[in-house]
């Protein structure tokens, strides 16, 4: 009786364990693509700017490099 009991506990231990995994996988996946899409942002932003303002690209690294010391990453 006890072990059939425990046989029935670990098959769920099982399945929960399959099912976490899965969440987990699929919001990766979402994370991966709402990274994708921030980069392309980024990427369209820059050139943006650089046709707007010429002098951007020569100062974006100095921008870059103050505001990482301004705002810190989370």
């Amino acid at each position: 009786m006890n072990e059939i009991k425990l046989q029935r506990q670990i098959e769920d231990m099982k399945k929960e364990i399959e099912a976490t995994g899965a969440i987990a996988e699929k919001r990766a996946i979402e994370l991966r693509a709402d990274i994708d899409r921030l980069k392309l942002e980024v990427i369209a932003l820059k050139e943006f700017i650089k046709g707007e303002l010429p002098e951007f690209e020569k100062r974006f690294p100095e921008i870059l490099k103050e505001t990482v010391k301004r705002i810190p990453p989370e």
